[in-house]
């Protein structure tokens, strides 16, 4: 029984003794740990908190609030191409009339917009065509009223020379509806004008002239009436300057017919020349047929003038009849 104890005794001291090393062995090995194995213990933990990182839901990265476009903030600069970004050109549709702007064109008898024409004088109506023309004179004459303007005391404007050969021309305004308003002939010319009225009073461009007329070339005009014959108006009461009928032109009629104008009653001639023919009764002249006051002055007429009666009166190369009332008119070279 002595013995058994002893090999008890034994073993208890060897499993103390195991047990006793291999603690020492354990805690060794959890103070100081190897390289390699430090090395797979920091990768790990490198990869679990990229995944934490990653997981949706996570607020450790959120992005900043998201700010609505400003649409008044200028775009960058790009820094690549050196060069500014000129934005001040409109794209090249703009340039394009759209589908209104056209229908109005259609409708005005014209090849552009009269939008912003009024018929002032800041925005006259334009002209650029013979049916524009044509139609404003048949307008003029009905005594249409446009806009709450009476059309024969608007502003009008050429934009292109004219050719009048279409057809035989109304004159603009009558004895008693006088054209009143203003016409601009820009410098253009009006080309072969053919009126033939042998019965008729008024004849020219204008039958009578209230208003004022001026930058205005006659070419080629042809006239035919009775009493009151100008190529540019057959009576003037108002303001011609810088106008001039030129070319084969040809003035025939009665009494008080002229070159430029048959009869001017008061009104101013200015700066204005005729070298065109004439042929009348009475008070017939290369320029004026007859003026009772007004003003004329820097103005001449080289045409041929004739009568055609045997003892026609009152005949002049450049005025046919002059009368200055007392205390008016002046007539300059």
């Amino acid at each position: 029984m002595h013995n058994h104890f002893k090999k008890t005794l034994s073993l208890l001291l060897c499993l103390t003794l195991i047990f006793s090393m291999a603690a020492n062995i354990a805690a060794y090995a959890y103070n100081e740990p190897s390289e390699e194995s430090s090395g797979y213990d920091d990768a790990s933990v490198i990869l679990e908190e990229e995944e934490v990182t990653q997981e949706p839901g996570s607020t450790l990265d959120e992005p900043d609030e998201y700010e609505e476009p400003d649409d008044n903030q200028e775009p960058p600069e790009d820094e690549d191409e050196g060069e500014e970004i000129d934005e001040s050109e409109p794209p090249d549709d703009e340039d394009e009339p759209d589908d209104a702007e056209e229908e109005e064109e259609e409708e005005s008898g014209g090849s552009r917009s009269s939008a912003y024409e009024d018929g002032s004088e800041d925005f006259p109506f334009l002209i650029d065509s013979e049916d524009l023309l044509r139609q404003y004179a048949t307008q003029i004459n009905s005594n249409v009223t446009q806009g709450g303007v009476a059309l024969r005391s608007a502003a009008y404007m050429l934009t292109a020379d004219i050719d009048l050969s279409g057809a035989l021309w109304v004159p603009i305004g009558t004895s008693s509806l006088p054209f009143a308003g203003t016409f601009d002939g820009g410098g253009y010319e009006i080309w072969n004008m053919t009126i033939n009225r042998p019965n008729s009073d008024y004849s020219g461009l204008f039958g009578r002239n209230d208003g004022v007329i001026r930058e205005l070339h006659l070419i080629d005009a042809n006239v035919t009436g009775r009493n009151y014959n100008g190529a540019l108006a057959g009576r003037n009461n108002g303001t011609i300057e810088n106008c001039s009928v030129t070319g084969n032109s040809m003035v025939t009629g009665g009494n008080y017919t002229a070159g430029i104008v048959g009869y001017n009653d008061g009104g101013s001639i200015t700066m204005s020349f005729v070298t065109g023919n004439v042929s009348g009764a009475h008070r017939v002249g290369g320029f004026i047929g007859q003026s009772t006051g007004g003003v004329i002055e820097r103005s001449y007429a080289t045409g041929n003038v004739t009568t055609s009666l045997t003892n026609g009166y009152n005949i002049g190369g450049f005025i046919g009849h002059l009368l200055v009332p007392a205390a008016a008119g002046l007539l300059g070279g």
